[in-house]
């Protein structure tokens, strides 16, 4: 929802299907993001069909 939201104001196109989450933090954070699929307790889970990587898993970071 954020990112639609930022693409419909920023007027930039993100291919979805592509896009990849990087959790940042702490170990045990990025833990709890992989595990659960959410940033925080209260927030929206990450969708299904968005990858979350791994500690170490190489992902392609494209231009936007």
């Amino acid at each position: 929802m954020i990112l639609t939201r930022w693409c419909k104001a920023s007027t930039a196109k993100f291919n979805i299907q592509k896009t990849e989450i990087i959790p940042i933090g702490t170990q045990e954070h990025r833990a709890k993001v992989i595990e659960t699929r959410q940033t925080k307790d209260d927030s929206e889970e990450i969708p299904i069909h968005i990858h979350t990587a791994k500690d170490g898993e190489p992902v392609r970071i494209l231009g936007s």
